[in-house]
């Protein structure tokens, strides 16, 4: 058996987090069915671009036409940590 550990992202099973469209140009919308505080955007060089505090809700649509082209991920902390990747890609 072997573990694979990469830069801490733990993956949780699909179908708490939705996340599209993917990739994306202008807009993201994510919806989750768990208990979540936050939600931040990391760029690839782990720099954060994004973050919001959460209340209630179970869905959010993202702004992203700031955004450069590129590989980021979304994190979702609450019940859980769960991590997802983004690309946006731009005409």
């Amino acid at each position: 058996n072997s573990l694979c550990v990469l830069a801490g992202i733990e993956e949780e099973p699909e179908s708490k987090v939705l996340l599209f469209p993917t990739p994306a140009s202008t807009i993201v919308q994510l919806s989750w069915d768990m208990d979540v505080d936050e939600v931040e955007i990391f760029n690839s060089s782990a720099q954060r671009v994004f973050a919001r505090k959460i209340e209630n809700e179970n869905s959010l649509i993202i702004e992203i036409n700031a955004f450069e082209n590129g590989l980021y991920f979304i994190r979702l902390t609450g019940d859980a940590v769960i991590t997802r990747k983004l690309s946006i890609i731009k005409d």
